[in-house]
């Protein structure tokens, strides 16, 4: 190494002395081209397309179903719908969902692997199919579905038939049916989301209802029968929506976009021969509009005083919404305190009696109620909280006659 000179040495020192040498910057760059992607197929209803994702997917739970795998299944849902409807991402993507600028592939912030799934229910999927219905229409942009062609074949039927990719603006597309008939399972069909705001849905309701009971070979007049009972149920679950899950308070303090409607579908498996009927809303719940009724505030809190003298309803009433759904399980208990209403769930759960088995459960806020034939009343506080009103209603039913 060359020797420095006296005269170099002392403005070295100098330079040292006052701060004034310059050290060499960091640079980035190289970590930047090492960053790890991922290239993922994208649809949006206009057309396939490549994406670049900098970020590892999220991986829904292998079993998607409330009642196998509850708590999971809601722990996912309350995180996709944190990160697809809330109000700070809607103000994000009011942009569009992909990042376009620059002349490269477009860029995708995160995504969720739909691959991994063995077990997807109707209950769940209706749930995210009102989800991006909110987030479309909130966003003013088409969701993308995204690595679709990977999804597994249970996701992937379940959400076609839905009609997940209609309801979020996406047209047909000859791809998706191409994958759709590759990973069909024939044993069990489901039908497309129905939407309404009062029960004006009730025909086109009822015409899926016997298409099912079809596809699984009742016989024609034990179909007769169930779809009269069945329509009642569903007609008062309608009804309820309308009436009690959006009140103007809950519209006006909501922190999502409100689209003020019920979402409905069906599906017949034939491996089980059962029908399962699910409704969901996305209003202010059944503990959440019960107890505004003083009648009913009072009358609980004075019933839990005589046991626990310093109890607070107020305070208390997030860990006792089962309790709430129970109660409203009860012939004409509702908001209204008006007797001819609130019959619809008991009348769901009557009808379960009455076929070989079945189940009737409702998920609202923090609480889960379940009736089973043989089985009874279970209820318990949750976890994680659903946003509104799910019920779920599946009957086993007598096989075809040989």
């Amino acid at each position: 190494m060359k020797k420095l000179s006296p005269r170099h040495s002392r403005l070295l020192v100098r330079r040292a002395k006052s701060g004034t040498i310059k050290r060499k910057k960091k640079s980035f760059t190289a970590s930047k081209k090492q960053r790890s992607f991922e290239v993922v197929e994208v649809w949006d209803g206009k057309a396939v397309e490549n994406a670049i994702c900098y970020s590892t997917p999220v991986h829904p739970p292998k079993s998607i179903c409330f009642n196998s795998n509850t708590d999971e299944t809601l722990a996912f849902l309350e995180n996709l719908r944190r990160n697809v409807t809330s109000r700070k991402n809607a103000r994000k993507k009011k942009a569009g969902w992909l990042d376009r600028r620059g002349s490269g592939l477009p860029r995708l912030k995160n995504y969720y692997d739909f691959s991994k799934i063995d077990k997807f229910s109707t209950g769940p999927a209706l749930v995210i199919g009102a989800l991006y219905e909110r987030a479309k229409e909130a966003i003013g942009k088409i969701p993308p579905a995204v690595d679709f062609p990977h999804w597994s074949p249970q996701a992937f039927q379940t959400l076609y038939e839905i009609g997940f990719f209609e309801i979020i603006g996406h047209a047909p597309a000859e791809k998706i049916r191409e994958v759709y008939v590759e990973k069909k399972d024939t044993t069990y069909k489901v039908s497309k989301i129905l939407t309404g705001r009062n029960a004006d849905g009730l025909e086109d309701a009822s015409n899926v209802i016997l298409e099912l009971l079809n596809y699984l070979s009742v016989e024609p007049e034990t179909s007769d029968d169930l779809i009269t009972d069945i329509n009642s149920a569903v007609s008062e679950a309608m009804i309820n929506v309308a009436r009690h899950a959006y009140p103007s308070q809950f519209v006006d303090s909501s922190p999502n976009h409100c689209l003020l409607q019920w979402w409905m579908s069906a599906k017949a498996d034939k491996g089980s021969n059962t029908l399962t009927i699910v409704i969901y809303d996305q209003g202010a719940t059944i503990p959440g509009t019960l107890p505004r009724r003083d009648w009913f505030f009072e009358t609980v809190e004075a019933a839990m005083q005589a046991m626990i003298p310093d109890y607070d309803l107020g305070r208390e009433s997030g860990t006792i919404d089962h309790e709430f759904i129970n109660y409203s399980m009860k012939k004409g208990k509702t908001q209204t305190n008006d007797a001819r209403r609130g019959l619809g769930l008991p009348q769901m759960q009557s009808l379960i009696d009455i076929c070989p088995d079945g189940t009737l459960s409702i998920l609202s806020r923090r609480g889960l109620y379940k009736y089973g034939k043989g089985m009874g009343v279970f209820k318990r506080s949750l976890d994680y909280e659903l946003e509104g009103t799910l019920i779920e209603w599946e009957l086993t039913l007598p096989g075809r006659r040989t």
